[in-house]
């Protein structure tokens, strides 16, 4: 890995370690009960465009390798993708959204001739699941370190991330997960509240990227000899860092999360889970969205025929009970006139989910009165609370005897 990575070695900054890595670790050793940690506002923003097909969610043009770049593209063909616009609310708050895609490049044969493809790429399914993924690695004992300016870096090899998409039945091929690493680095996720001057978050979700001693930020192509054990890192956005540093990630089923094929429904199940995770001292008995709210909040397109879209959205909510997170689904349809405008899902989590959620509140309730120890303050910190490695260590010891793991009973 490259000199510059962050977290290198020689850093002195490593002798007095972030109390906040240790909070962030999950110690869970059954898979069948894995939990991941939830990132407010950053996680149910619509953040990805879904298409059908690579093809129907990329735009570019090709050229020969080495070519003039100047060459004038086909007219006919815009050059470039337009950025994605989307409103949405979150906590009864609204905030816009804009998407702009990555620019990465391919390489293949056509005949005796290789050629680059410049293509224009949106985050999408693919790049949904690799950050989960990667997020959940980054949650194992010790993976995490600092970087320049206390930025948070996560190292790992992309074999180990291949062999966990492979286990979560989410299987990528070598180049495909390279491909996902530079559309995260280099597309761009802005969110702003609703008629706010400035954005909260203006950056990729992977604001760096390295792989060994290739920098690849520039837009370099990554590892050309194919090898998976390359030592790769990333850094977390703002919004991520933030939720380490301040200790205010929640956890939920990362099982669940994982065995949910439909990327919408992976969006409802985070959506939901906050929902509940809010409701600390509330009815947490029943939840209500309407399917224009899902439609809107997860970044949809509504269809030419509307009554279709509405069954759709209703298999979407179903997909919650098949996997045991939902106990039951109530719908009451709002009509006008004879045409089905809305439907109202009533929304009765299972007991597990349920009991999953207490636990969520216990562990960060935990969380929060150990940094306030720590920190000797109850307000949330804004920087990181070293300490050395004994009380580290300390600190998982008791943690560990203290917290059941959240999960599948």
């Amino acid at each position: 890995m490259s000199s510059n990575t962050p977290g290198g070695k020689g850093d002195l900054k490593q002798m007095a370690l972030p109390l906040q890595f240790a909070l962030f670790e999950i110690d869970e050793p059954d898979d069948a009960k894995r939990t991941t940690h939830f990132v407010g506002l950053y996680d149910v923003a619509p953040k990805w465009v879904f298409f059908a097909s690579d093809v129907a969610r990329s735009n570019g043009r090709k050229r020969s390798a080495g070519a003039v770049d100047a060459a004038e593209p086909d007219p006919a063909k815009p050059r470039f993708l337009r950025q994605v616009k989307r409103e949405f609310v979150f906590n009864d708050k609204s905030y816009s959204l804009k998407i702009l895609p990555a620019r990465i490049e391919r390489r293949v044969k056509e005949g005796a001739t290789e050629v680059v493809e410049e293509i224009d790429m949106f985050p999408g399914e693919k790049e949904q699941v690799v950050e989960e993924v990667i997020r959940r690695l980054a949650a194992e004992k010790a993976r995490l370190s600092t970087g320049d300016k206390d930025s948070i870096v996560f190292k790992f090899t992309l074999y180990e991330v291949m062999q966990e998409l492979r286990r979560v039945k989410h299987t990528l091929s070598l180049p495909e997960l390279k491909e996902a690493l530079l559309v995260l680095r280099r597309s761009t996720i802005v969110i702003a509240e609703k008629g706010g001057k400035n954005a909260l978050l203006d950056s990729s979700v992977f604001p760096q990227l390295w792989m060994r001693n290739q920098d690849v930020n520039a837009g370099g192509s990554p590892d050309e000899n194919g090898r998976a054990d390359v030592e790769t890192a990333v850094q977390f956005n703002w919004m991520v860092e933030n939720t380490i540093r301040s200790v205010e990630q929640q956890r939920i089923s990362y099982e669940w999360l994982m065995r949910i094929a439909n990327p919408f429904s992976r969006w409802l199940f985070k959506r939901v889970a906050f929902t509940l995770l809010q409701r600390h001292h509330q009815d947490r008995s029943s939840i209500e969205i309407t399917a224009r709210e899902i439609m809107r909040d997860s970044g949809m397109t509504e269809w030419a025929r509307w009554s279709n879209m509405l069954r759709w959205i209703s298999d979407i909510v179903d997909v919650l009970q098949k996997v045991g997170a939902l106990a039951e689904v109530e719908r009451e349809v709002i009509k006008v006139g004879k045409r089905h405008d809305d439907i109202i899902f009533r929304l009765r989590p299972s007991d597990l989910f349920l009991h999953q959620i207490a636990e969520a509140h216990r562990v960060s309730a935990w969380n929060r009165r150990e940094i306030a120890r720590a920190a000797q303050s109850e307000q949330a910190p804004g920087s990181f609370v070293r300490v050395d490695s004994r009380e580290l260590a300390d600190t998982r010891r008791r943690r560990k005897a203290e917290l059941v793991s959240i999960g599948e009973d």
